[in-house]
């Protein structure tokens, strides 16, 4: 299965400011700034998405990475065991039929659709305002320059 990643890079500043505090804190600063980032990336991808069973298993998550101690944040199809249709004579769940329609399938003879790749780079701007934002508004509350 093709995955697609996109890194977003920013203010240099801001990011000292944060790795300078301790992990505690880093984590609380980190977690709430990427989830409000990664909300303008998944308005944008269920507004692409045609299809409107499909735009309600549209999330979004922050996952730390235990040995480097990284944050990330994914947008992405919500599994949904309750929500399946039939393609092809096989029952299948939505986020396959997700990924069906982002990526293609030459298998199945249906052409790429994307609407998660083409929302994380319309929307990388906004992304980064809001988490830039958000952190700077953390920081200021715990003390921090």
């Amino acid at each position: 299965m093709p995955k697609s990643m996109l890194e977003i890079t920013g203010d240099k500043k801001l990011a000292k400011a944060i790795l300078a505090l301790p992990d505690k804190v880093q984590k609380k600063v980190v977690r709430s700034s990427l989830s409000r980032g990664l909300t303008p990336i998944a308005r944008t991808a269920r507004k692409n998405q045609q299809h409107k069973s499909l735009k309600k298993l549209i999330g979004k998550s922050v996952i730390k990475r235990k040995r480097d101690k990284m944050y990330a944040g994914k947008v992405y199809m919500k599994p949904s065991k309750d929500r399946t249709i039939m393609l092809k004579g096989r029952e299948v769940g939505f986020e396959v039929v997700g990924n069906i329609l982002e990526f293609g399938s030459a298998k199945r003879n249906i052409k790429a659709q994307p609407f998660m790749r083409p929302a994380a780079i319309q929307s990388k701007g906004a992304a980064l305002h809001a988490f830039a934002e958000q952190a700077r508004k953390k920081l200021k509350t715990m003390g921090a320059k």
